[in-house]
């Protein structure tokens, strides 16, 4: 091994990769070389470099790492070259003792990041890693705003990049554009290349930078370019302390825009344009722009490797980042953007597609956090059908999924939707902008215990009194088992809940049946039974929770849960009361909610099967109603026992006054 260099006061520096990003690196040492503040090394390239104009005459230039360090081993190499080639250029340069200045995405996966970080280590050099926002004050700026209380409690942080790149962008370099390339792995994706500096800033402004810091993770890739890897991709993100962090990403909008990532508040936002170093404060007093400087991640390594100065951005910072790109390149590929969402502009090396509405989808990402599957876009992952639900004359009463392409976050479980009057009126809801893990018509349950600790089944952050609800990485899962019995009138499902971490909780029997409702009325009414029983899995007694049995009152939700669609003039009521305030932990045997929905006016009547569960409705904050398992206190099962809770529910068109709900409900009394 070459002896390790000196570290004078005037430091030495090598470029590798003299093109593309190079050249950027090339004008950095060159100007701390004018200043008199470093001396030029020399630049490694395998291709002639005396056209790269960027490089200062008489500089010495190697085709190999190897030849320069024959010439001596200089104090700080800068590696900007294709993405399978960082990791062993950078373990050769801190073997034979150079300090690294490493472009991002540091390595091309997770196993050569842990190898390259743990070298370094043992080698005592330092390697910094290219995310050049990380230099901004904006971050620390953020981060003490959020800390000083201006925009209460953080509810998220979102991150929305809408780029253009054009066919020449994938065409200037072989490995542009592929997951793997003549074997190697290459991950060159939006997320890991382009706008990679929006999932690193994401970490940082959140503080959780490191791969521990990481507790779920969710990545929603497609491409629209003919390339291999991603070019649009939504990514979610729990990290250890409690925060949710989503960012929507593509190369495929219409105009190129500033990438900006905004820390999410209960009494404002904090937007920061790491591109143009800009903090935007935006609270119910005003709006304040900040500019803030930067410094240099290069001067900040000289600084290090010359007096000790801290890292801005020291390798094991890229932890959390390299989770991602590893979900990325373990994960299912890309999905194919279908033709007709997708315009082809300009032509030649300019051609560059426009995904529709894509800036629109982007922003939902970062404001409602959820992927583009979960909220819902038109050309995100199907669900996959578990059922098709009929009424005895063969028309469609609902569409039963299994909901696991959904993400963590929004606690992944089979659901009805749509659920539809017999005229064609949907009455159910999925991903709605105010709450993306209400999913249709099911079973949810927010708080799951048996045993250690407890998982969140209802989606969403969880609540715990004296915290409010924090995104916690306690999402669990209902999974699909298999069915018992499957006909178009009906299912008997086998399920089991599971946890975070993927633990049995629970085992359901679940049951769906429709059937048509001989009435007075002129037009065909529809029931729909649901019913659902649910037994510990293990040996311990299963715990099933609410926010109120956690201190909030009248958030007893949890059970039976109806997301009722968008609608206008929304009535609900029962035989006793009516209003939300009136009806909602009541324990009448029937509730009716009648509205006029996008496709026009229906009711639904929900008739209590078993029990006494009350009614959990609310109707100004969104439209939903369910029976409520646990409406003040928990609900405990113990093992050889179970749970159940049972409904019928009438789906009819139009305005179904008090007398006619009453009447219907009796019919299935």
């Amino acid at each position: 091994m070459t002896s390790a260099p000196s570290t004078p006061s005037t430091p030495s520096i090598a470029v590798v990769g003299a093109r593309g990003y190079g050249r950027n690196h090339a004008v950095a040492v060159a100007t701390l070389v004018a200043e008199g503040r470093a001396r030029f090394a020399g630049v490694v390239d395998p291709a002639p470099t005396d056209d790269v104009q960027e490089i200062p005459a008489g500089t010495p230039r190697f085709a190999t790492l190897e030849d320069l360090f024959a010439q001596g081993v200089p104090d700080v190499v800068t590696i900007a070259t294709p993405i399978d080639t960082h990791a062993p250029i950078a373990t050769a340069a801190l073997t034979a003792g150079a300090h690294v200045y490493l472009e991002k995405p540091p390595t091309a996966s997770f196993a050569e990041f842990e190898a390259l970080r743990d070298h370094a280590a043992a080698c005592g050099r330092a390697v910094q890693v290219g995310f050049q926002a990380r230099g901004s004050h904006g971050v620390s700026l953020v981060r003490e705003l959020v800390a000083d209380g201006r925009i209460g409690d953080v509810r998220g942080i979102g991150g929305v990049g809408t780029w253009v790149r054009t066919q020449a962008y994938y065409d200037r370099a072989p490995w542009a554009g592929h997951r793997v390339l003549d074997g190697r792995i290459v991950m060159d994706g939006v997320t890991t290349n382009p706008l990679a500096h929006s999932v690193d800033i994401a970490f940082a402004l959140d503080g959780s930078s490191r791969a521990e810091d990481v507790a779920a993770l969710t990545v929603d890739p497609y491409r629209a370019h003919p390339i291999e890897t991603d070019d649009t991709t939504a990514v979610v993100v729990t990290t250890t302390r409690g925060t949710r962090l989503a960012l929507g990403l593509t190369t495929c909008a219409p105009t190129h825009s500033d990438p900006v990532v905004t820390v999410l508040g209960t009494a404002g936002e904090i937007a920061f344009y790491y591109g143009r170093d800009v903090v935007v404060v935006t609270t119910p007093q005003g709006r304040e722009e900040i500019a803030v400087e930067r410094d240099s991640l290069l001067e900040n390594l000289l600084a290090h490797v010359g007096t000790g100065a801290e890292l801005l951005n020291p390798i094991a910072n890229a932890g959390a980042f390299m989770r991602v790109l590893e979900a990325l390149r373990v994960g299912p590929e890309p999905a194919r953007m279908p033709d007709e969402v997708v315009t082809w502009h300009g032509s030649g090396p300019d051609a560059h597609p426009v995904i529709a509405d894509i800036e629109e989808w982007c922003g939902r990402v970062g404001s409602e956090l959820a992927t583009f599957a979960a909220l819902g876009a038109p050309w995100a992952r199907s669900e996959r059908v578990l059922a098709e639900l009929e009424d005895d004359g063969a028309r469609p009463v609902a569409r039963y999924v299994a909901g696991d392409v959904l993400e963590q976050g929004v606690s992944p479980r089979p659901f009805l939707h749509p659920v539809w009057t017999p005229n064609g009126v949907v009455t159910t809801d999925v991903a709605p902008s105010d709450h993306a893990w209400h999913l249709g018509a099911g079973v949810a349950v927010p708080d799951v215990s048996a045993g250690v600790g407890s998982s969140n089944l209802w989606g969403g952050g969880t609540f715990r009194l004296g915290e409010g609800y924090r995104w916690r990485g306690d999402n669990g899962r209902m999974r699909h088992d298999a069915f018992d019995q499957h006909e178009a009138s009906g299912v008997v499902e086998r399920l089991t809940w599971l946890s975070s971490s993927g633990e049995e909780l629970a085992h359901e029997s679940r049951t769906l049946a429709v059937r048509s409702l001989p009435t007075t009325r002129d037009d065909a009414v529809r029931v729909l039974e649901m019913a659902s029983q649910v037994a510990p899995a293990g040996e311990q007694p299963l715990v099933l929770g609410s926010p109120a049995s956690n201190g909030r009152d009248g958030a007893g939700y949890g059970g039976l849960f109806w997301r009722v669609a968008a609608c206008s003039d929304p009535d609900v009521r029962t035989a006793t009361a009516r209003g939300e305030e009136g009806v909602h932990g009541s324990r009448d045997p029937w509730l009716a909610w009648s509205a006029t929905g996008a496709e026009g006016p229906f009711t639904l009547v929900f008739v209590r099967r078993e029990g006494d569960d009350p009614w959990f409705v609310r109707v100004a904050g969104y439209p939903g109603v369910g029976l409520a398992l646990a409406w003040d206190a928990p609900r405990t099962v113990p093992v050889g026992s179970s749970s159940r809770q049972a409904w019928a529910v009438v789906v009819a068109d139009g305005i179904v006054d008090d007398d006619g709900a009453a009447a219907l409900a009796a019919q299935l009394a």
